[in-house]
């Protein structure tokens, strides 16, 4: 008698089946680490640009006319932030942060947009210690005086303030906190 070579009928439709589960698990997987990679990047974004922002008006001594201050503006509901360059009507109040626009020059190609992943949040029960959400970080020179302010302009008073980003209709978030000597935690 002959044996024939080959597979049967069932053992490639096993073999398909288990292709079929293992692909869609990849593609699962692939979605959500795209959104968690997306919310990271914007993360270290945040943060390098609050870094930058400090540096900028740490160097403000070289400059001729120099803006009261650095720092980054979060425009909350247009799901947006900026590196800006803060020039108010008067730059010796330190008690509140002028929230006029025309307060505020954007430094050449520093808008960005949040991906359509991503958007702000609010975490009033999770947040660090005293910590809360702000739309102003403000660096004025010399020393630099940290301005931390709310959307309203006025100052957060302990100077803890932090900005929550979170993956739409997921739970993953992720936090960035600045305190009134600048140092940033994220």
């Amino acid at each position: 008698m002959r044996r024939s070579s080959g597979f049967t009928l069932v053992e490639i439709m096993v073999v398909l089946g288990v292709t079929a589960m293992l692909s869609s698990l990849i593609l699962v997987y692939n979605s959500s680490t795209r959104e968690t990679l997306a919310l990271f990047t914007e993360k270290a974004r945040i943060a390098q640009l609050i870094l930058r922002s400090k540096s900028l008006a740490l160097s403000t001594y070289a400059e001729r006319e120099t803006p009261c201050g650095y720092g980054v503006r979060f425009e909350r509901g247009e799901r947006r932030y900026a590196l800006v360059a803060y020039r108010p009507a008067e730059c010796t109040d330190r008690s509140r942060v002028d929230i006029d626009p025309e307060a505020y020059e954007v430094v050449q190609l520093s808008t960005f947009e949040l991906p359509p992943s991503l958007e702000y949040g609010t975490r009033a029960s999770e947040t660090a210690e005293g910590a809360e959400d702000v739309s102003y970080i403000l660096f004025i020179p010399p020393d630099p005086l940290v301005l931390v302010a709310r959307e309203d302009g006025s100052i957060v008073g302990n100077g803890l303030g932090q900005v929550e980003l979170k993956v739409r209709n997921r739970p993953t978030s992720a936090i960035v906190t600045i305190n009134a000597a600048g140092q940033i935690t994220f």
